[in-house]
């Protein structure tokens, strides 16, 4: 007597793809550059609101394309969440590369390693300097827009690995676009170590590597003030722009930048660096193109 046939269910990663929209797959590709994102950075970035995002995320989460956890503040409160990829985002993402797909325990294995990691709020704090950006582009249209978003090693291989920067980033604002490198300071490096990693790109661009801005994005202005006390005098192929985060909430696009050596503040367009506009008209076209 003939059987019917029983038909299997689509795999984890198949089933997934049925689901996804392009918005998710940008998403999918951020998260494999950048690592994590907080709720409100995926809405800045993505969304136009942030029911809209709280409801995708949800949905990504539910089908296992994303993993979310968070932690309590000083306070007794909850943070954000914070969003990576989840076993069956990073399953998609390696299938889409031509990689070998990691199992759900070495998933789990990576994202336990990056919600206990000390330099989470540090990566935190470079996606959110480049998310701002953004944000400025979003409430301020016409003002500048962010054309290229790198993480750090891939800003890296343009320095043949002599230094690694947090990030780097083209910006473009009054017919001008600058390309710049990212430092994100936290405060726990003593001031010795971040004169030290100047050096680290004076050396790049003696090799043959571009010689482009330097930002100092640091924690105080004390800090900051600090810091130009001690390279007083000094010059350099690349030049040094600094800000203070304390100082006010025009955010790293606006005129809050201190040049090594010049006197008030610029807009991030102004810092030097300046190269030709690339074809790609937005930060997006390296993630939307990705894998």
């Amino acid at each position: 007597m003939p059987t019917t046939p029983i038909r299997r269910s689509a795999s984890p990663v198949a089933a997934g793809m049925e689901h996804l929209l392009p918005r998710d797959r940008l998403l999918l590709n951020l998260l494999e550059a950048h690592r994590v994102l907080t709720t409100g950075q995926v809405a800045t970035l993505l969304f136009p609101s942030l029911r809209r995002c709280q409801d995708r995320l949800r949905r990504l989460y539910q089908l296992g394309l994303l993993e979310r956890w968070r932690h309590r503040d000083r306070y007794g409160g909850s943070q954000p969440w914070r969003w990576t990829l989840g076993p069956v985002g990073a399953q998609l993402q390696a299938a889409a590369n031509g990689q070998r797909l990691p199992s759900p325990q070495v998933v789990r294995d990576r994202i336990t390693a990056l919600a206990t990691s000390p330099e989470l709020n540090h990566r935190l704090g470079v996606n959110q300097f480049f998310t701002d950006l953004v944000a400025h582009t979003r409430t301020r249209p016409g003002t500048g827009l962010l054309l290229r978003w790198w993480p750090e090693q891939r800003a890296a291989s343009l320095l043949r690995h002599k230094v690694v920067p947090d990030g780097h980033g083209l910006w473009h604002a009054e017919a001008t676009t600058t390309a710049w490198f990212l430092e994100w300071d936290s405060g726990a490096e003593d001031l010795p170590r971040l004169i030290a990693k100047i050096a680290g790109y004076e050396k790049a661009a003696r090799g043959g590597g571009p010689a482009w801005p330097v930002l100092f994005y640091l924690h105080s202005r004390v800090r900051e003030d600090n810091l130009h006390r001690l390279l007083a005098g000094a010059a350099g192929r690349c030049p040094v722009a600094t800000a203070a985060r304390d100082r006010g909430t025009a955010g790293p696009a606006g005129a809050v930048w201190r040049l090594l050596g010049g006197t008030g503040r610029v807009p991030l367009h102004r810092v030097g660096g300046h190269v030709d506009t690339p074809a790609a008209a937005n930060w997006t076209d390296d993630y939307q193109t990705a894998s």
